[in-house]
Formats: C-alpha cells, sequence, structure tokens
C-alpha cells in the first residue's frame, strides 16, 4: 500500500496582502453604517452606493476596544475594489463621531499582522 500526503502551503504576510490589495485604488467614502456583523459591515454613502467593508478580526477591535456604530455617519478612508459590479472596501480608517479607528497603515498592511507590525496572533497585540 503506497500513501501519499501533500502538504497546502499558504502565504502569510506582505505578500498575501500585496495579492488582496492588487486593483484597488485608494478613496475616502463617507456615509451612513447600516449594518455590523464582524467581520463585515455596509456603509452607504449619499449617492446611494452601498460597500461592504471588511473590518479585521473581531479580537483585534476588542483588544482596541474600538466599536462601530450602525445607524450613524462615518467617514472611511482605504482601499476600494469593485468585482462583479459590488463595492468592497477595507478600511484603513473609520471615523464617526469623534472615534478614530486605525485598522491598517497607509501601506494597507493590517496593524494585527506581522506585515503591520502586530503580533499576527490572537489576543497578544495591545
Amino acid at each position: 500500500m503506497i500513501a501519499v500526503f501533500t502538504t497546502l502551503v499558504f502565504p502569510q504576510g506582505q505578500n498575501n496582502n500585496i495579492n488582496r490589495w492588487s486593483g484597488t485604488s485608494k478613496v475616502t467614502v463617507s456615509g451612513l453604517v447600516v449594518k455590523v456583523n464582524h467581520p463585515l459591515a455596509e456603509l452607504k454613502a449619499a449617492d446611494g452606493k452601498v460597500y461592504e467593508m471588511r473590518l479585521g478580526p473581531i479580537w483585534f477591535w476588542k483588544n482596541k476596544n474600538y466599536e462601530l456604530k450602525p445607524g450613524e455617519k462615518a467617514e472611511v478612508y482605504g482601499a476600494l475594489k469593485e468585482d462583479n459590479g459590488k463595492l468592497y472596501l477595507f478600511p484603513y480608517k473609520i471615523t464617526q463621531a469623534k472615534n478614530t479607528i486605525i485598522l491598517s497603515g497607509d501601506d494597507g498592511l493590517p496593524l494585527w499582522s506581522k506585515g503591520g507590525k502586530g503580533s499576527g496572533k490572537r489576543g497578544l497585540r495591545n
């Protein structure tokens, strides 16, 4: 009997982020947060366009005491990608009322990842 084992290797760190952000442009979008269900949220702009936001891991939000409030206005700076008519917004910074939520540097590398100088491990980022 011959057994064959395979190993899948998934890229980590900066190269993975470069692929994820390819084809994006940096934008600032203002609108109303209509839904929050981590790790996703929806922002509806004044022109009626709806953006699906990718918020990152909930543990990062909890460690930072971040909260995104549905029903309130927000300004989001980040990377925009359109795919089959759907708008995806990868926030770098979210400003809502007087609160500022910073999720990545201007290079798009998430703060919770090693590429963003985070620990890359659950619960170790302060």
